[in-house]
This record gives structure tokens, C-alpha cells and sequence, in this order.
């Protein structure tokens, strides 16, 4: 491969390239991921690396049901008139390991059983024969493994 094809290569879940970015290798499956994009740093994780899609297949013997809900929930809390005007009509909430928002029109979310973080389908690889099985998120996974 070519240093030109190299820098054009997509990697991790942002499926974006290297970039000069620290990334970690799947010792399962070989995939790369920028530390980043998974919540970690190299600093803080000790041990071989398993991403959260091998980590999950390891995981489907214990299942049990979680609704999967196409909308995240909102919290009603009522801001005040100072906090609406800082806010730009613009901003929206972000979520995901791709820190991107809720679009109705395209997709589906499903929420961390532990963090209670929400992550685009797309993102993570989930489908539709996974939504009634529990759900942890790639650093989740990472810290259970860990303990």
C-alpha cells in the first residue's frame, strides 16, 4: 500500500483515517480505533484491547430484554431566561461516540444499560436481532473487562 493510499484508509467507528491520531488495535478482530473515538487513552488502559463489536459477541450468552427506544427520553428541566439566551438556536444535544446529533428522520439510538449514554446504531454496528439483548457501550465494555 502506498503512503497516499495509507492516508486514505478508514479506520475506527468514526470510519475516518489515521489523521496522526493515537489508535489501538482489536486483538480479536484486528480493527483499529483512534483512542479517542472509544473514550480512552493509552494511558489509562492496561492489558489487550477487545472492541466493543467482539466484546458483544463474546457477552450474547447472558440475555436478557432491553427495550430499545427510537428517540432518546428528555428530561424536562426548565432553563432559565439567562441559560436560553446563551444557548445558540442552533446547538443540539450530542450523543454517540461520533458526538453527533439526534436526527429523527434517519436514526436509531440505543441507550447504555450502565452509563445511560445514547449511541447511533450506525456507529456502534447494532441492528435490529440485537435490540432485545442488554447493551453496554465500547467503554463500558472496556471497564467491565477490566474488573
Amino acid at each position: 500500500m502506498t503512503a497516499a493510499e495509507e492516508e486514505e484508509k478508514i479506520y475506527c467507528i468514526c470510519r475516518r483515517p489515521h489523521g496522526d491520531r493515537d489508535m489501538v488495535e482489536c486483538d480479536w478482530c484486528e480493527e483499529w480505533y483512534h483512542w479517542d473515538c472509544i473514550g480512552f487513552t493509552k494511558e489509562q488502559f492496561v492489558g489487550d484491547f477487545r472492541c466493543w463489536k467482539c466484546l458483544s459477541e463474546e457477552k450474547e450468552e447472558e440475555i436478557v430484554t432491553t427495550p430499545v427506544v427510537e428517540k432518546p427520553v428528555k428530561k424536562s428541566k426548565k432553563k432559565t431566561s439567562k441559560e436560553k439566551s446563551s444557548r445558540s438556536s442552533t446547538s443540539a444535544k450530542l450523543y454517540c461516540i461520533c458526538r453527533q446529533p439526534y436526527a429523527a428522520t434517519k436514526d436509531y439510538m440505543v441507550r447504555c444499560d450502565d452509563c445511560k449514554e445514547w449511541y447511533h446504531w450506525d456507529c456502534i454496528g447494532f441492528n435490529k436481532q440485537q435490540a432485545s439483548k442488554p447493551f453496554s457501550c465500547p467503554p463500558c465494555l472496556n471497564v467491565k473487562r477490566k474488573d
